[in-house]
């Protein structure tokens, strides 16, 4: 069963095994000009579909017969077909969470859970999220890790091919900025972007992790140093790998870039990720004490997804803890996640920390987020990574907190 309107700048194609539902949602579009809508009754229907034709989302149900949903995902994603999606069904909001989870496996990216029968706000809303999704699914041309050498990061190290864009934290209530994460891009000569995912790992083998972080350190206090003003009441954080704790020059850098900026300590934060603190609790103590001690803050990053005990969480001198994105996505509809973030919460206040949510990226989640009391965030839903020039733009038009 198929229904197309002409000439229209967005395609949506919905698939549901129940007509009445169907027939609802081409309704619906006929109030939005701006859609042209494909319906299908079956999974194979649209599979059928997409095999000569493009649409810009795919809204499907879950619980089809012949191939349900899960089964839909995955043909889609052995057949590479990376188009935004968004999931209608009415199963429990924990089971189509997993179905999410089990979707990005598959390197698919759903954009959004709608309620059944879809509603005219639900469809707008897709729709904004469809136009600003860029960032999912990047024009530029990235290239496979498998392809890089040690030669080419040290090459890339030498010729400072690695840039800093940051992404924005806000207080939740107000939106207002409190500063920024610092995040490495590489950009090759040949305008190739290389992912964080793809090179910090073999920065870390290749034993060049000082190196590039020395050179993410310079560049970080340089753009405070050039832009004193703009950040005086901001905090930036930057984040450390577990190569920079085998080595102490990488402490004395620091110092020395302190000094010779002129800045206070506690305006920087230093991110370690949770995984860091199993492998050398000792070394790693001793430095996150001598940071602390010089007056720069300390984040847990990614707290939840390694194997710490709270008795190191106690020892270590951390002032911030990150709750990851695996816990923040979706947690408006999957009250275990609810559960997690509230446990979290609690463990933070009682050991004096703050705590910032990574990875928000809708209205429902940050509004879950802070009815759990808490204060700080960032993510797509406030704004996505941008380069310093845009940051100080970003800041110049909205409000800031220090």
């Amino acid at each position: 069963m198929q229904s197309e309107e002409n000439a229209k700048s967005i395609h949506i194609a919905f698939v549901d095994d129940n007509p009445i539902v169907l027939s609802h949602f081409q309704v619906l579009c006929c109030a939005l000009p701006s859609l042209q809508v494909s319906v299908f009754l079956s999974a194979k229907d649209v599979i059928a579909f997409l095999s000569n034709n493009q649409v810009d989302v795919l809204i499907l149900d879950i619980d089809m017969p012949d191939m349900d949903g899960v089964s839909l995902l995955k043909v889609l994603g052995e057949q590479h077909h990376h188009i935004p999606l968004a999931l209608c069904s009415g199963l429990e909001k924990e089971l189509l969470s997993g179905v999410k989870a089990y979707a990005k496996t598959q390197a698919l990216c759903v954009l959004d859970i709608l309620d059944k029968p879809v509603s005219q706000e639900s469809l707008l809303n897709l729709i904004n999220l469809l136009q600003s999704d860029s960032l999912h699914y990047p024009k530029t041309k990235t290239i496979n890790s498998a392809s890089i050498s040690v030669s080419d990061l040290a090459h890339a190290i030498t010729m400072k091919e690695f840039y800093l864009a940051i992404q924005p934290k806000v207080v939740l209530s107000s939106k207002a900025v409190i500063g920024g994460e610092l995040l490495a891009r590489w950009r090759r000569s040949d305008e190739v972007l290389v992912g964080p995912g793809q090179f910090i790992p073999l920065l870390e083998q290749s034993g060049m992790m000082d190196r590039f972080s020395m050179l993410v350190v310079s560049e970080a206090f340089d753009v405070l140093y050039h832009n004193k003003a703009q950040f005086e009441t901001l905090n930036v954080s930057i984040n450390l790998s577990v190569g920079n704790f085998n080595d102490e020059s990488i402490l004395e850098y620091i110092y020395q870039c302190l000094s010779d900026v002129g800045i206070s300590s506690g305006s920087i934060t230093f991110e370690v990720t949770e995984s860091i603190l199993i492998e050398d609790l000792a070394v790693c103590l001793e430095k996150l004490l001598r940071l602390r001690v010089a007056g720069f803050k300390l984040s847990i990053d990614d707290f939840g997804t390694g194997f710490s005990t709270l008795k190191q969480l106690q020892d270590l001198p951390f002032t911030e803890l990150k709750i990851d994105r695996c816990f923040v996505s979706d947690c408006h509809l999957n009250e275990k996640n609810q559960s997690i973030i509230r446990s979290l919460v609690k463990l933070a206040s009682e050991l004096n920390l703050s705590v910032v949510a990574e990875g928000v990226e809708c209205k429902a989640e940050a509004d879950c987020l802070e009815s759990m009391g808490i204060e700080f965030a960032q993510g797509y839903f406030f704004a996505r990574p941008m380069s310093i020039a845009e940051f100080l733009q970003h800041i110049a038009r909205n409000p800031t907190c220090g």
